[in-house]
C-alpha cells in the first residue's frame, strides 16, 4: 500500500491524490533469504504495532457496525453454498464454491463497505480479506489466514475508513464476529489446519484470540488463567471473554483429556497471573506466527522494491560479501570453459546460503538399492506409501500392485487406518515376510510406555505380522514427557522383537536433541518428514546427517500441487521424456534421502519406479535446490514445542 504515515486520527474525505493502488506481491519466497528482510521492514513493524495497539485497547468497546453487517453477509453465504453430501476425509469441496463466491463478490462487499471516494483502494486491500477465510483449493484454515484479516483491518485504517479509537470495537466487536463466521467455516466445510504454521499445540486453528484475550483478562480482580480448567466457568463467561470462548471451543470440537489435545494450553493454565500470560503470548507470537515466512500475508507493495534492492541484513552480508568475489571467478571461468553461467551461480548461490543440502550419492543401483542404517539394519531407498489411500481395496491393490513391480518397502500408519490391508496384500502377493520391509506408526493418541507397547501389538494383529522392521513416533506433537517415555517403550519393543528398528517422523532438530540428550540405548535411525524442492527442509536434514539419522521423505512429490510448474517440466524434458514426478523422486534419492512416493494407480506406481536409469545434472540439481517456499502440503509439527 502507498505510504501515508501514519494513521489518521481523523478520517480524511479521500486518499490524498498522489497514491496509487497495485495489486501487492508476494516476496516473501525463501525463509534464509527473505525472512530477515520482512522482520527489518516497516510492514513487519507496522503490523505488529497494529496488533499491539489493538492488544492494548481490548478494555474499551464501540461497536462497527458496518464491518460487522460485512461479516454477517459472508456468514449468509454460507446457507448458498451447502456442504457436499458425499462423505469426503479431508474437508468437503464446497468450501471450494464458496471461496470463488466470495472472489467473485469481493469487490462489490468493499464497494457497499467503503466510501466512493476510498474504492480505488479496494484492488489493494481486497486480497487480504479474501485470504482470510482459509485456503480453498486445500481446504484449510490457520494463523497465516487469521494474520490476513489483520492486515486487511490494519489497510483499512491506514486508508482512513477506521481511526484509533476504534481499536477496542475492531477487536471485541468486529475480531469476534470474524471468528463466529470463521468456526461456523470450520465446522460445516470441515476444514484441516492450515498445516504447521506456527501454532501446534496452541490451538489448530487461532492464535490473537488467547494473545488479545489474555490482554482483556489482565486487571480482572479475581479470576486467574487457572479457571480455563473449570468448564462450567468456561461456560459461564465463554460469552464475555475472548479467551474463554476459545476454550469452548476446543472443547466443542476435541474430545479427551484437556492436558493430552491442548498441552500447551493446559501448561498456560498454570502460569499465576494474565499479564504474565499476555507478555508470554506476544513473545510466542513473534516467534511462532510472524517469524514462521509461509504464514506472514502478503507483501505490501511498498515493500516490494526494497526486498529486490536492499543489501541483506547485516548479520547475512558479512556471510554473502565472499560470495560475490566468487561469483565473478565463476562468470569468467564460464566463459572461459563455455558452460551455463545461470547454472554455476545457481549451485553456488544455493550452496552458500544453504550449506546443508548433501549430496551424498548414496548407490542407486536398481529399485532395490538399500541404506544401512545406525543400528546396521537395511532398508529399501524406495518405497510406497499409502498415506490417503482408501482402506479396503484400494490398498490392497495398491501395495499389490507396487510389490509385483519390485517394491519391497511399504510405509503405513495406525493414523491411516489401512494396516489390516496392507497385511492382506503382503500375504497375497507370495513373497517371503523377510524380503518387505513394513514401516508402521505410533499415533499421537497411544503415545505413553503402556499404550505404545499395546499400539504396535495391535497393530502386529491388524497387520497379521509377528514384528515390523521400522517402527516410529508418527509426531512430537504430545509434549516433551510423552515423547522421551513413548521412546523407552520402543527401545522395549526392539528387546521384544516385536520391531528391527525404531525411529521419529515429523521431529524438528529441538526434538531431536531433546532426545539424543537423554543418552537413549537405541539411537532414531529415521526421521520421517515432508521433503521436496518447494521445501526442502536444510537445517533439519543437516542435522540428521551430523547425528547419522537416515532422512525419509514423504509427500515427495508435493501431492501434486506443484507438478506444472514450469522449472520442473522443462527439467522433466530434458530426460527422455521422464515425468515431473520421477524427476522429483530422482531429486530426493541423489540427496541421499529414503523416498516413499504415494499413488493408487497402477501405472503411476510402475511410473514412480522407474528412476534409476538417469541422474539429474548438477545445474538441474542446483535449479530444484533454489526452489525452496516453505510449501507444507498438510502439518508441520516439527515446530511443536
Amino acid at each position: 500500500m502507498a505510504n501515508q504515515g501514519s494513521p489518521a486520527t481523523t478520517a480524511p474525505a479521500a486518499p490524498p491524490a498522489a497514491d496509487t493502488f497495485i495489486e501487492p506481491v508476494k516476496c516473501i519466497k525463501d525463509e534464509a533469504r527473505d525472512l530477515p528482510f520482512f522482520q527489518a521492514s516497516e510492514g513487519y513493524a507496522r503490523i505488529l504495532s497494529y496488533i499491539l495497539a489493538l492488544n492494548n485497547a481490548v478494555l474499551n468497546r464501540k461497536p462497527i457496525n458496518k464491518i460487522v453487517a460485512l461479516l454477517d453477509i459472508l456468514d449468509s453465504w454460507i446457507e448458498l453454498v451447502p456442504p457436499k453430501s458425499d462423505p469426503q476425509r479431508y474437508g468437503n469441496i464446497a468450501f471450494r464454491e464458496y471461496v470463488k463466491l466470495f472472489e467473485d463478490k469481493a469487490t462489490e462487499v468493499l464497494e457497499q463497505l467503503l466510501p466512493s471516494t476510498m474504492h480505488p483502494a479496494i484492488q489493494e486491500i481486497s486480497p487480504y480479506l479474501t485470504q482470510s477465510m482459509g485456503h480453498g483449493t486445500r481446504i484449510d484454515y490457520g494463523s497465516g489466514h487469521e494474520l490476513s484479516f489483520v492486515a486487511w483491518l490494519c489497510c483499512l485504517e491506514i486508508i482512513g475508513f477506521l481511526e484509533h479509537k476504534d481499536h477496542a470495537a475492531v477487536v471485541l466487536r468486529t475480531f469476534v464476529r470474524y471468528l463466529e463466521l470463521v468456526r461456523r467455516l470450520q465446522r460445516t466445510y470441515q476444514l484441516e489446519p492450515a498445516g504447521s504454521h506456527g501454532v501446534w499445540g496452541l490451538d489448530d486453528y487461532q492464535f490473537l484470540p488467547y494473545l488479545w484475550g489474555s490482554a482483556q483478562l489482565r486487571e480482572h480482580p479475581r479470576m486467574k488463567p487457572v479457571a480455563v480448567m473449570n468448564v462450567q466457568l468456561v461456560e459461564d463467561y465463554a460469552s464475555e471473554y475472548m479467551y474463554f470462548r476459545a476454550i469452548q471451543s476446543i472443547h466443542q470440537t476435541k474430545r479427551g483429556p484437556f492436558h493430552e489435545h491442548s498441552p500447551v494450553l493446559f501448561e498456560i493454565s498454570g502460569v499465576p497471573h494474565w499479564p504474565k500470560v499476555n507478555s508470554g503470548m506476544i513473545k510466542m507470537y513473534k516467534v511462532e506466527v510472524l517469524s514462521k515466512f509461509p504464514v506472514v500475508p502478503l507483501l505490501p507493495p511498498e515493500e516490494e522494491e526494497e526486498y529486490l534492492q536492499q543489501p541483506p541484513p547485516p548479520q547475512q552480508q558479512e556471510h554473502l560479501f565472499p560470495l560475490y568475489l566468487v561469483l565473478v571467478l565463476v562468470l569468467v571461468l564460464a566463459l572461459v570453459i563455455q558452460q551455463p553461467q545461470a547454472s554455476f551461480i545457481a549451485f553456488l548461490i544455493q550452496r552458500n546460503r544453504f550449506r546443508v543440502m548433501s549430496t551424498t550419492k548414496q548407490q542407486l543401483e536398481g529399485l532395490h538399492s538399500v541404506r544401512t542404517l545406525n543400528d546396521n539394519n537395511k532398508i529399501p531407498l524406495f518405497g510406497l506409501g499409502v498415506y490417503l489411500t482408501e482402506a479396503g481395496k484400494q490398498t490392497e491393490d495398491a501395495v499389490l500392485w507396487a510389490l509385483q513391480a519390485g517394491y519391497r518397502h511399504i510405509d503405513t500408519a495406525t493414523s491411516y487406518e489401512n494396516e489390516e490391508n496392507v497385511g492382506n496384500a503382503i500375504r497375497k502377493s507370495g513373497i517371503p515376510r523377510e524380503q518387505i520391509f513394513v514401516t508402521t506408526k505410533l499415533t499421537e493418541d497411544d503415545q505413553g510406555y503402556d499404550s505404545a507397547i499395546a499400539a504396535l501389538n495391535l497393530s502386529l494383529k491388524k497387520l497379521g505380522l509377528d514384528y515390523v522392521d521400522l517402527y516410529l513416533i508418527h509426531s512430537p506433537l504430545r509434549g516433551s514427557e510423552m515423547r522421551l517415555e513413548s521412546w523407552k517403550a520402543l527401545e522395549e519393543l526392539v528387546l521384544q522383537g516385536k520391531t528391527k528398528s525404531i525411529g521419529v517422523s515429523n521431529y524438528g532438530v529441538h526434538h531431536l536433541q531433546e532426545l539424543l540428550d537423554t543418552n537413549p540405548n537405541i539411537l532414531p535411525v529415521v526421521n520421517q518428514i515432508e521433503v521436496h524442492p518447494w521445501l526442502n527442509r536444510p537445517h533439519i536434514i543437516q542435522y540428521c546427517h551430523d547425528k547419522n539419522i537416515a532422512v525419509e521423505s514423504y509427500s515427495p512429490l508435493c501431492q501434486s500441487h506443484k507438478l506444472t510448474d514450469e522449472r520442473l517440466t522443462r527439467i522433466a524434458g530434458k530426460y527422455n521424456s521422464k515425468s515431473p514426478a520421477q524427476v522429483l523422486i530422482r531429486w530426493n534419492l541423489q540427496h541421499g534421502n529414503i523416498v516413499i512416493p504415494k499413488s493408487a494407480n497402477k501405472k503411476r506406481i510402475q511410473e514412480n519406479a522407474n528412476v534409476f536409469d538417469f541422474e539429474l545434472a548438477d545445474e538441474d540439481m542446483a535449479v530444484l535446490d533454489s526452489m525452496n517456499e516453505g510449501f507444507f502440503c498438510d502439518w508441520d509439527p516439527t515446530i511443536a514445542p
